[in-house]
């Protein structure tokens, strides 16, 4: 009887948690099993109170997830459940699981690290020992003591992983590179360290684009700097990295980020990427060859390698070349990151 593997998670239009879905789905032929999917994207709107219970850490079940997975369990019984997030997901809900299906493996895949509060959920919490398998890109999940009594069986860290249906080279026509074309481009969510470090670039006199949202009060701060104030998703996102001539990637503080998913995806669409220097990103790409990278706290140092890399187009573009194969080659794909993942899942079920 072919294998079943159910995935729960945020599966609307542009979201990661739909590009690994699709992955897990894309290689459900090759491994041999059927992939289910039910997604946590609720239609209604949030409300005051759902905004508290957020963050309270017992965030509204609005799509009715619990509900959904016991019945999917139910009728399809699948050989493995991988749950992207898990934040709704109740303690009650995977033990009776495992006391009807008790063959049933879950997967816990966390694409944050968890211990900030807005990161995590108490539901979470109480059923983070019920997971067979905990995988994230998060290393700092991975090797956290103060989780060491309720990490999963097996705990594995991985790196983070592109589409590669997605990421990739882009072309562009003259309206589009017209739209996205900057000499420095950053897209993100405001954050004020972030914020200051680009108005700094800007007062050096170089071009800079922002999009992304909350920007909101820095729209006129500096003739330099371009806020549009509006998230980039989809083909518009791998656009804008591809018409810029150097993309930063910053890191977030609050979650002692030592990568994120743009430190890969920034690479795989063959786009020059400057980020902020980490022992995990310099073991990715090779500093100077595949990537530049700087310290965050050494602004300098952020001013004079833009300023190189916007004098020296012919030396960029090849690094910008070479970090595209180092995603071909080194295999940085959901798709070559998942396979040896799910394999594992599913021997023994």
């Amino acid at each position: 009887m072919t294998q079943k593997i159910l995935v729960v998670g945020d599966l609307s239009p542009f979201t990661r948690s739909s590009q690994r879905f699709q992955a897990i789905h894309d290689l459900g032929q090759e491994l041999g099993y059927e992939t289910l999917s039910i997604s946590t994207q609720s239609d209604s709107k949030t409300t005051i109170l759902d905004r508290i219970r957020y963050k309270l850490g017992y965030p509204p079940d609005k799509a009715g997830i619990n509900e959904a997975l016991l019945e999917k369990v139910k009728v399809e019984k699948p050989s493995v459940v991988w749950i992207d997030k898990g934040l709704v997901i109740r303690k009650s809900t995977l033990l009776k699981i495992k006391s009807n299906f008790p063959q049933t493996k879950f997967v816990l895949w966390s694409p944050e690290y968890i211990k900030p509060r807005q990161n995590r959920s108490h539901f979470l919490m109480e059923c983070l020992p019920l997971y067979d398998y905990w995988f994230s890109p998060m290393s700092q999940n991975c090797n956290c003591s103060w989780l060491k009594a309720k990490k999963p069986k097996k705990t594995i860290c991985v790196d983070q992983g592109y589409d590669k249906n997605l990421h990739r080279p882009f072309p562009l026509n003259k309206e589009e590179r017209e739209l996205f074309q900057s000499d420095v481009t950053f897209i993100g969510t405001f954050e004020r360290q972030r914020a200051e470090k680009l108005l700094n670039i800007a007062k050096a006199g170089i071009q800079v684009k922002i999009w992304g949202n909350g920007w909101e009060k820095w729209v006129n701060k500096h003739p330099n700097l371009k806020v549009e104030n509006k998230p980039l998703y989809g083909e518009d996102y791998v656009k804008a990295l591809c018409a810029s001539k150097i993309n930063l990637a910053f890191l977030r503080k609050a979650n002692q980020d030592q990568q994120t998913s743009r430190t890969i995806e920034i690479p795989a669409c063959g786009a020059f990427m400057l980020a902020e220097r980490t022992t995990e990103l310099t073991n990715l790409f090779q500093e100077g060859k595949e990537a530049e990278f700087f310290d965050f706290q050494n602004t300098q140092e952020l001013i004079q390698k833009i300023t190189y890399y916007l004098n020296h187009e012919p030396e960029r573009k090849v690094v910008a070349q070479f970090a595209r194969e180092r995603c071909l080659i080194t295999k940085y794909s959901y798709e070559d990151i998942l396979k040896p993942l799910l394999k594992q899942c599913l021997k023994n079920t």
